[in-house]
């Protein structure tokens, strides 16, 4: 395991945790899942603590029909990956300047024909309302998380995303998972945020969704 990988695990090392005490009631015996985005330290945690549980992993672009069976999987983990999805390659003087969703919808659309009837899709993204980017607008940064992200997603949106493509949405939450910023920071906007009647509520650094194939 190389330097980043190692320095990627130990900086989410919180986020598997919340991750795998939110799916734990759901990790059935002879489960089969699939993880987006190439296998990683949170599917081998499942296996080892699950070891009847099959664990298939994606190394292809996302944004295109993927060579799977359709309703093959049970459980899909989309952990960190909707943020990296960028549109399909288009020469279209119409679409080239704009986010038309095209690798987004292809990657959801795919999401629900792998998976089996009321399969689950649990998804973790960084949250675009959260106190850290309401903190970065005050310092007149950009509300991202992560530059290298090609877009982060709010709450509603991803509900929105979830309804479009036929998924219900069971739960969702958010956690903090990198804690950059201290405390009094986050403690002083949830102040402004409640004193002037904005929601204070699904603010943390992570969302989690689990969206279930209706």
């Amino acid at each position: 395991m190389g330097t980043h990988s190692l320095d990627y695990n130990r900086v989410h090392s919180r986020r598997f945790l919340n991750s795998y005490n939110w799916i734990a009631n759901h990790l059935q015996p002879n489960l089969k899942i699939l993880e987006l985005g190439g296998s990683g330290l949170f599917s081998y945690i499942i296996q080892d603590l699950n070891p009847s549980i099959q664990i298939d992993s994606t190394h292809t672009d996302l944004r295109h029909k993927l060579d799977l069976d359709s309703q093959s999987y049970d459980l899909i983990l989309n952990m960190e990956v909707i943020e990296h999805i960028k549109d399909q390659n288009s020469n279209a003087i119409g679409e080239i300047g704009c986010f038309t969703k095209s690798g987004l919808n292809t990657f959801l659309s795919e999401c629900y024909r792998l998976l089996k009837p009321n399969g689950l899709m649990f998804l973790t993204t960084p949250n675009l309302t959260s106190l850290d980017n309401i903190h970065r607008i005050l310092h007149h940064l950009p509300p991202i998380n992560y530059y290298p992200h090609f877009r982060e997603y709010s709450i509603g949106e991803l509900k929105e995303f979830a309804e479009n493509h036929k998924f219900t949405v069971l739960k969702v939450d958010t956690f903090d998972s990198w804690n950059e910023y201290q405390p009094k920071s986050r403690s002083e906007i949830l102040s402004l945020l409640s004193q002037n009647g904005y929601s204070t509520e699904h603010r943390k650094e992570n969302i989690f969704m689990l969206w279930q194939k209706s």
